[in-house]
C-alpha cells in the first residue's frame, strides 16, 4: 500500500477546467472585440463612402458657392445703390445655377433628398449662437428654386453648422440627423466649409498639419534632434499666431481686443502718428496744442502699460477721449466701422509686435470662424445607407457566433490531452518525495513537459547525491566533533597549585581540530615546566601532530632535566615519523621557584615578552622549528638560555595567531598594538589575559579568525 504524502491538498478544480475556462473566456473577449473592430470598420467604410459621395456632389457647385459669398461681401461694401443692386442681382444669378444643379441630381437619385447653403455671419464681437449666427437658404427638391429660411424655422434641427464653429475643419464633414422627426425620414448630413479663396482655406490646412505633426512628435520616444524641432514649432507658432491676429483686427474688421508690446519711448510716438495720419482736422490745430495731445496721449499710454503691454481696448480708450476733447473728425475716406484696422496697419508697418492673451488653438478657432463664409451641404437618406450597415452587422455577428462555439468545443477537450502528462509528472513527483530518488519519470515529446520531466530526473539523480553528501558531511562534522572534544581534554583543565607562581591562560581554534598547545606540568617541588607549541597547518592532521607532541612531552619531562634534552628528543621523533609539511614550533621552559630562574628553549616560536613594572622587552628565542630537521644540524642551531625573575614580572607566552590576527581591511594586529596592550594592562593576570583578547577581538571585527589562538601567562608572587 502506498504511503500518503501529508499536508498535500486533492485536486477540486483541476488544471482541465481551469484551461478550459480561461480558453474560453479569451475566445468570448476576442470574438467579441473582432466583431466590434470589424463592425466599426465596416460602419467607418460606409460612412467614408457616404462622405466621398457628399463631397463629389458639392465639389461641383462649390465654386459657385464661393462667388456668392464673394459677391455678397461685394455687396455689403459697395459704395453706391446701383452697384449694391448690381450685386444682388448677381448673387441670384449664382443661387439659381445651385439650385439647377441640385435639382437635376435629386431627380436622378433616391439618395439625396434635400440641399442647402448655411450664411455664416459670426462676428467677434459677440458671443457664438447658432441663431443670432447663420440663415440658411434650402433648395427646393426637384425644383430650380430657392426658398431662404429664418434660423428658428429650419425644416430640420440638425448640428453640421455647429460642428463646423467649433472645430478647424477644411473639409467635407457628416453628422447625423436626429431620430424621430416627425412626417420625416431619417437622415445624414453632408457639409462642406466655404471660404472666399483657396489662399484662406490654405491657411488652415497647414495650421492643422502642424497640430497633427506637433502631437505625433510629443508622443513619440526618443524622437531625434528634439531642441531643433522644439525651436521650428515655436517659430511655425508664432508666425501663425501674427497670421490670426492680423486676420481678426485688419482683414475681417472685427473688434477682436490684441495687445500691442511697448519696447520704448519711440514706440508710442510711433502709435501716436494714428491721429495726424487718418483725422481730418488734427493739422488745424494750433503747435501747442499738438504738443499738449502728443504729451497727453504719451501719459496716458504709459499709465496704462502692464509689463511692457498695452491691449486695444484700452488704447482705443485713450485714443477715443482725445478725439473727444479735442473735436477730432475722422478723414471722409475711412469708414468709420473701419478705423481701427488702420491702427494695426500702423502697428505692422512700424514693427511694433502684437500678441494675443488667447491660446494659438483658441486664437485659430475664432480666425476660423471669421473666415468661414459658409457651408454648403446636402441631406442623404440614411436607410439607403443604413440598410447594408444593419445585414453587414447581422452577419458578422453570426460569424463571430460560429468562431466562437467552435473555439469553444476546441477549449473543453483539448486539456485532457495535455493533462494526462501533468499527471504523470504529478504521480512521479509524489514517489519522489516519499523517498524514492531512483525513481524516473519518463514523458514522451519534444515539449515543456517532456523537457520538465527530464529535469525532474536530473534533479532527484542530484538530490540523491545531495542526500548522501549531507549524511557523509554529518559524518565528518561528528567526527571533527569529537577530535575536537580529545584536543580540548588534552589542554590542561587545571593548573599546578605553585605558592611563587600564578597562571592563566587562553585558547580558540580557527576549526574544530586545531593546531595549538600550551601546558604546565610540576616536574618535582621547585620545578614546573612551561610549554607552548605551534603546529604548522591547520585541521585534523595538525590536531594528531600536536597529540604526538604533548605526548612525548608528557612521557619524557619526569625524566629529561634539560630544555635541550627534551627538544632533541621531541625534534628526532617528529623528523622521523612525521610527513615533511608539518612541524612544530615550540617554546619550553623549566622555572626553578626556589631562586625563580627559567631556563628554556625556543624551537623558532614567537619570542616570549616579560613584563616588569611597566615596561615589556622580548626574551631572547631564535632556534628552528621541530621535526623541520635533523637532530644533526637541530642541536648546532638552538641554544639554551635563562632569565632571573623579579616579584610581580609576568611572562607571556602566545602563539602567531594574536599578532597576526586580520581585520577586514586585511591589516595585521601586529606586535606593537600587542606590546601597548600588555604595557597598559595590570593587576589580576585573568583580567591581564581578558584585556588581550578583547583588543584582538575589537580590532578584527566581525572578521573571521584565521589561525589558532593561544595566550600562557606566568606571574611570579
Amino acid at each position: 500500500m502506498k504511503k500518503k504524502l501529508s499536508n498535500v491538498r486533492k485536486v477540486k478544480f483541476g488544471l482541465a477546467v481551469k484551461i478550459s475556462a480561461v480558453m474560453i473566456l479569451s475566445v468570448v473577449i476576442t470574438s467579441l472585440m473582432i466583431s466590434l473592430v470589424v463592425l466599426r470598420q465596416n460602419t467607418d467604410s460606409i460612412q467614408g463612402e457616404m462622405k466621398r459621395l457628399g463631397s463629389t456632389i458639392l465639389k461641383a457647385s462649390y465654386d459657385d458657392a464661393e462667388i456668392y459669398f464673394n459677391t455678397l461681401r461685394s455687396r455689403e461694401s459697395a459704395d453706391t445703390a446701383e452697384k449694391k443692386n448690381q450685386y444682388g442681382k448677381q448673387a441670384e444669378e449664382n443661387l439659381k445655377t445651385i439650385a439647377a444643379y441640385f435639382a437635376n441630381l435629386v431627380s436622378e437619385t433616391r439618395l439625396l433628398d434635400i440641399t442647402f447653403l448655411i450664411e455664416n455671419s459670426y462676428s467677434a464681437e459677440s458671443a457664438w449662437d447658432d441663431k443670432k449666427n447663420s440663415s440658411y437658404i434650402y433648395f427646393e427638391r426637384k425644383q430650380d428654386k430657392v426658398k431662404f429660411r429664418k434660423n428658428e424655422d429650419q425644416p430640420l434641427k440638425f448640428s453640421i453648422y455647429q460642428l463646423f464653429m467649433n472645430n478647424i475643419s477644411i473639409e467635407p464633414e457628416l453628422v447625423f440627423s436626429p431620430s424621430g422627426v416627425k412626417d420625416k425620414e431619417d437622415f445624414v448630413v453632408i457639409g462642406y466649409p466655404v471660404f472666399l479663396n483657396s489662399s484662406i482655406r490654405k491657411i488652415y490646412i497647414n495650421f492643422n498639419e502642424l497640430m497633427v505633426n506637433r502631437e505625433f512628435d510629443i508622443r513619440k520616444k526618443n524622437t531625434g534632434k528634439k531642441a531643433e524641432k522644439q525651436t521650428d514649432y515655436i517659430r511655425i507658432e508664432k508666425e501663425f499666431t501674427d497670421i490670426f491676429i492680423k486676420r481678426l483686427a485688419y482683414y475681417n474688421n472685427t473688434a477682436f481686443n490684441y495687445s500691442l508690446v511697448i519696447s520704448s519711448d519711440k514706440d508710442i510716438d510711433k502709435l501716436y502718428l494714428y491721429i495726424p495720419y487718418y483725422f481730418k482736422n488734427y493739422r488745424r490745430l494750433s503747435k501747442a496744442d499738438r504738443k499738449n495731445i502728443s504729451s497727453q496721449f504719451s501719459q496716458n499710454v504709459k499709465n496704462a502699460l502692464k509689463e511692457g503691454v498695452i491691449d486695444l481696448v484700452a488704447l482705443k480708450n485713450i485714443y477715443s477721449r482725445i478725439i473727444q476733447t479735442n473735436g477730432l473728425q475722422l478723414d471722409d475716406k475711412i469708414d468709420k466701422n473701419e478705423q481701427w484696422k488702420y491702427l494695426y496697419i500702423l502697428a505692422e508697418k512700424n514693427k511694433i509686435p502684437r500678441i494675443s492673451a488667447l491660446p494659438l488653438e483658441k486664437l485659430a478657432l475664432e480666425s476660423y470662424r471669421v473666415d468661414l463664409q459658409g457651408i454648403i451641404g446636402l441631406f442623404l437618406l440614411r436607410t439607403e445607407f443604413f440598410h447594408e450597415i444593419e445585414k453587414n452587422k447581422a452577419e458578422i455577428i453570426n460569424l463571430a457566433l460560429s468562431i466562437a462555439l467552435r473555439c469553444i468545443i476546441i477549449a473543453l477537450f483539448l486539456p485532457l490531452g495535455i493533462l494526462k502528462s501533468v499527471n504523470k509528472l504529478a504521480e512521479g513527483t509524489e514517489i519522489i518525495g516519499r523517498g524514492n530518488f531512483d525513481h524516473q519519470i519518463s514523458i514522451k515529446g519534444s515539449d515543456e513537459l517532456g523537457r520538465l520531466s527530464d529535469i525532474f530526473n536530473i534533479m532527484t539523480t542530484n538530490l540523491k547525491k545531495a542526500r548522501d553528501s549531507v549524511i557523509e558531511k554529518q559524518r565528518m562534522e561528528n567526527e571533527l566533533k569529537t577530535a575536537e572534544q580529545i584536543q580540548k581534554a588534552l589542554l590542561p583543565e587545571f593548573f599546578p597549585e605553585v605558592k611563587s607562581l600564578k597562571f592563566s591562560s587562553y585558547y580558540a581554534a580557527q576549526s574544530e581540530s586545531g593546531g595549538d598547545y600550551y601546558d604546565v606540568i610540576q616536574l618535582s617541588e621547585n620545578k614546573i615546566a612551561v610549554v607552548i607549541a605551534d603546529v604548522s597547518g591547520h585541521g585534523v592532521g595538525s590536531g594528531l601532530v600536536m597529540a604526538m607532541t604533548r605526548t612525548l612531552i608528557h612521557t619524557y619531562s619526569d625524566k629529561i632535566k634539560t630544555p635541550s634534552a627534551m627538544m632533541s628528543i621531541i625534534n628526532d621523533y617528529l623528523h622521523k615519523n612525521t610527513a615533511s609539511n608539518f612541524f612544530v614550533s615550540m617554546f619550553y621552559g623549566i622555572i626553578d621557584t626556589d631562586s625563580n630562574k627559567i631556563s628554556y628553549i625556543s624551537a623558532g616560536h614567537n619570542p616570549a615578552m616579560l613584563k616588569r613594572k611597566n615596561n615589556v622587552t622580548e626574551i631572547p628565542g631564535g632556534g628552528i622549528a621541530l621535526g623541520a630537521v635533523s637532530n644533526e644540524s637541530f642541536e648546532k642551531i638552538i641554544k639554551q638560555k635563562s632569565v632571573q625573575f623579579e616579584k610581580n614580572d609576568i611572562l607571556i607566552l602566545y602563539t602567531d595567531g594574536i599578532v597576526e590576527a586580520m581585520n577586514s581591511n586585511n591589516e595585521e594586529y601586529g606586535e606593537e598594538r600587542f606590546k601597548n596592550v600588555l604595557i597598559s594592562s595590570d593587576g589580576d593576570i585573568d583580567k591581564f589575559t581578558g584585556n588581550i583578547v578583547d583588543s584582538v577581538n575589537k580590532f578584527t571585527g566581525k572578521n573571521p579568525q584565521s589561525d589558532d589562538i593561544s595566550i600562557l601567562l606566568v606571574k611570579i608572587q
